[in-house]
This record gives C-alpha cells, structure tokens and sequence, in this order.
C-alpha cells in the first residue's frame, strides 16, 4: 500500500468527506482535534471528467491529475497551474471542460453537477479557503452562462448507521439523496410524492433508488450514496400519454430539429430500411417513447411477410439499439431456420447442433434430438437444443452469432425416451469456456470482499448465469450471523453486487 493511500486509511476516521460547491462550509482545522496537517491538500472535481488537484499549506497548487479518461482529455496539455491558487486552477479547469463539451446537456435531459471534494486529511490553508474556493466556482459558471446545479454535503448528512466502530459512515443520508434528486428535477419537497426510496447495490455501487411523482410526472433516480453523484435520471410523461404539448419536454410526434430528437418517422425509417422491408407491407403493433439506462428510445415491434420484427432506436442520434426479427407464429422449420440465418448471419442449425454435440462428446449416430428452438434471451440470437444419447439427457444453448456455449447441463443416467424421461438436474459443465473464471475464483473474490474467512462460511448457492447478457456467478452464503449475496462476472471478476444482512 503506498504513502499516499495509507495515509487517508489513517486520518479516515478524523476527518469528514466534504463536498461543496456554491455555499460556504464551517471550518475544520484539523489542528483542534490533535491531528498534525498534512503537508499537502487533495482537491477532486467532478463533473463527468475527473480531475485530482494537489495543493500546499498555502493553498497554491503543486499538481493536477485526471483520474479518468475524461479527466487526462482536460488536463492534457495543461501545464501552467504550478504555484496558483487553487481558486485560479479551478476557474481554469471548469473553462477547459466547458470547452470540450462536458457541460452539454445528456439525452434524459439532465444537467450535469460541479462536485468538489477535499480529500480526508487535507489541510485548510486558511480559514476562508472553502468559501474562497467556493466563489471562484461560482463565478466561473456564470461566466460561462452555465446552468449546472451545485451540491454541499457536509458532516451532518452522513447516515450514522453505517458507521463501524471508529470508522465513519462513508453514505449519505435518504433525506441528502432526496435533495440532491429534487434539486435536479427543479421540484419542490412539497411539490413531490416519493413512490419508492430504497438503499441498494447495483453492480457494486452503493445507491439510493428514488421514485417519485410531481406534476403529473414520474421521476426515476439512482444516486451515489458515497459521493452524491446522480448516477440515472428518468422522467416520463405519468399516464405514459404524450400530448403536442409535451413535445417541449419530449419528442414522441415532432421532427429531428426540436429538443435533438427525431421524429418517430423517422425512427420507423430507419428501423424498416434495416429489416429490408417496405413500409406499404408493415404493420405497427407497438410504437412507444420511452427512456432506457439514460437512453430516450423509441421502441418499435411491427409485422411483415410473416415475421415479427422489434427494434429500440435512440432517439438523440438514430442508432439501432436493438434488433430481432422472429418467426410470426413462434414455429420455425428447417427451412425457415435455413433462410433466416443466412440472411441473418447467424450459425445454421447443423452447426449449431455439431457444436453442441462435439462438446458432450457424442457421436451424432448415438443421438436422438427432443427438442430444438430457434429464440431470443436477453437480446441474444440462441439455439436451445434437448437430446439423448448413450442413456443420458443433454441441454445446450448455443449462441447463434458467435457459436459460444451458453449452457450446458446434462442428467446423467436418463431414461431413453424423451417421452419417459424425469426432471433434469442441472450442473454446469467441466468443459466450461476457459474465458470465464471458476465458481471458486469467484468464491475468493466474494470472501475477500467481504473480510470472511472461507473456513467460516457456508454456501448455500454458487451458481454461473447470464443477466443482462453478461455470465455471472451469483453466490449466497452465510457467516458470523450475516447472510451475504454477491454477483460476480464471470470474465473480470468484477463485483456486480454486494448486500448483506442479518440472517433470520
């Protein structure tokens, strides 16, 4: 662990995460509290790109750092700041970003927020420097007309419940995270009706999950619950019902020049010219507006020539999102499978079926096939194939793009027939692809994680799925009184998510 780290593991507990942008904070000489100052001050600001600065006992700067690829973008090139103020860097810094086009609203129509953070530990050079710091902000975005909206969270906004012994509680509080959404949506407390407010993990992020209705709108936030952070903004029109006079807000009906959305002809347009079909020939069973992962999309399912086609085409730049195209009544023969994945692109049924059977190690004279399926999960084009040989039942699904083995799970000892044969038992193949890492790699992460000992926990379910289109291990297990859940992908060993909770 080097310096720089250890020592904020150190001053953690001392110290109180600060975040502040358009009000003055109190002082917090660390000097009351029987800490030494640090010989140097950290600085983070946050907008989309994230930039670290680093500062002396004087409040000069010694070093600017981008601490993500946004973030290295502004400050590449940036070289002068040596021995400003942090007052001057700032106002300079919040100049580049709005000059490479950070402050531009997003698709869902949200503003971006100007976070800034002092680091755990930093020294205060003077006992204005955070309302001095805070006025440069100030004035650099009216200078630049910016609209952007300001956060403060201060010691008092911090959930004491999650606090750990001497360790301070590193999330905020439900009633800051409602603020901070309210703010953002420009609606009063009283205006509003919260539907849903839930403290949750989503792929390893800890989130408040906000619903809430005001003039006759539904909103939909995620936000950080360390830093504040808006992670998703939604709103939708609340009976789903776009009238000519919500285009000002959202275009369902009107062309591409108003609000940067196009019309929804012009997403049919290009949905059509992809499926290759004429328009004269298509019937439109469902046509919606709507917002997905922060994406305004047109959701679009129409018939033609006997196939069933559904398409998501976002509606700031066009861009197919989503694109399947099915058999109308669900029922596809060898010939439909034949002309549709050659058009299509996709694997044939034979090959499907050689890959699947290569893999169980089985000779095609052996097998009988029980059912073989051409369909869509999670976005994917898959074959689902149920066979029997040798006295054994196999189930494959086999990604028809790629080729790749989706699952595999054979029951051993079958009976012969498919007629006869039981309920299958799952297990995940030995031969599982070597791109994933294994069920107790994913263990050890999950164990690590959660500072258990692998002696002291009890597995009640370590499984391999797919969720979103991606393969992931999904693991419970219990220790010390605590019931864990955790999701880990199975390519990167990321944690998607981590909750626990006391066992009942």
């Amino acid at each position: 662990m080097n310096q720089h780290v250890w020592k904020k593991l150190l001053v953690f507990a001392l110290t109180t995460m600060l975040l502040l942008t358009g009000c003055h904070m109190g002082n917090r000489d660390l000097q009351n509290s029987g800490t030494a100052l640090a010989e140097t001050g950290f600085l983070m600001l946050r907008v989309n790109p994230e930039i670290e600065i680093e500062y002396d006992k004087q409040g000069n700067v010694t070093q600017v750092t981008g601490k993500n690829e946004d973030g290295k973008k502004v400050v590449n090139g940036y070289t002068d700041y040596q021995g400003k103020a942090c007052g001057v860097v700032l106002e300079e810094l919040i100049g580049r970003i709005n000059d490479a086009g950070y402050f531009t609203q997003s698709a869902d129509g949200s503003k971006k927020n100007i976070i800034l953070q002092i680091e755990p530990g930093s020294p205060l050079p003077t006992e204005n420097f955070f309302q001095e710091i805070s006025t440069d902000v100030q004035t650099a975005v009216s200078n630049l007309h910016l609209s952007s909206h300001f956060v403060t969270i201060d010691s008092n906004d911090y959930d004491q419940k999650y606090q750990q012994g001497n360790t301070a509680s590193p999330y905020i509080t439900l009633e800051k995270a409602q603020e901070i959404a309210l703010t953002d949506a420009g609606i009063g407390s009283g205006d509003a009706w919260f539907e849903d407010r839930e403290f949750d993990f989503d792929d390893g992020y800890a989130v408040y999950e906000l619903e809430f209705t005001a003039g006759g709108y539904e909103y939909d936030y995620d936000i950080d619950a360390k830093t504040g952070e808006i992670l998703k903004s939604q709103v939708e029109k609340g009976d789903g019902v776009y009238t000519d006079d919500d285009s000002n807000r959202f275009d369902s009906s009107t062309s591409s020049d108003q609000n940067g959305y196009l019309s929804l002809e012009e997403a049919k347009a290009i949905a059509l010219q992809d499926a290759g079909v004429n328009s004269a020939d298509a019937w439109f069973e469902e046509r919606d507006f709507d917002w997905e992962h922060g994406y305004a999309v047109y959701e679009l399912e129409f018939n033609a020539g006997g196939y069933e086609y559904d398409y998501d085409i976002d509606a700031e730049t066009g861009r197919i999102l989503k694109s399947q195209v099915e058999k109308d009544d669900g029922v596809y023969s060898d010939d439909d499978l034949d002309r549709f994945t050659s058009v299509s692109g996709y694997i044939s049924l034979d090959e499907a079926k050689s890959i699947a059977l290569n893999d169980a190690g089985v000779d095609s004279a052996d097998v009988q096939f029980a059912d073989r399926d051409f369909d869509f999960d999670d976005g994917y084009a898959v074959y689902e194939l149920e066979f029997y040989a040798n006295g054994n039942e196999y189930d494959y699904d086999i990604d028809a793009e790629t080729g790749n083995i989706l699952k595999s799970q054979i029951e051993k000892n079958a009976i012969g027939t498919p007629s006869q044969s039981g309920n299958t038992n799952s297990n995940n193949s030995s031969n599982q692809s070597s791109q994933y890492i294994s069920a107790e790699e994913a263990k050890s992460i999950a164990l690590q994680d959660a500072g258990v000992n692998s002696t002291d926990a009890w597995f009640k379910e370590a499984k391999l799925d797919r969720d979103d289109g991606k393969m992931v291990y999904e693991l419970e297990f219990y220790a010390g009184g605590n019931e864990y859940d955790y999701e880990i992908d199975a390519e990167t060993g990321n944690i998607w998510k981590a909750e626990k909770d006391r066992a009942d």
